[in-house]
């Protein structure tokens, strides 16, 4: 039992730890997309 409950936590940990990268991942990925589009319409604007 205790070791299904360790077993379990470690699951739980490192399936936060995956969602945390993840959604990490996709802010930089998404602010990088923005930040070249700005500097994009920027370039287009002059």
């Amino acid at each position: 039992m205790y070791v299904g409950g360790g077993f379990f936590v470690i699951l739980c940990l490192l399936y936060w730890l995956f969602n945390f990268f993840y959604i990490i991942s996709l802010l930089v990925f998404s602010w990088h997309l923005f930040s070249k589009n700005k500097e994009r319409a920027l370039y287009l604007n002059k």
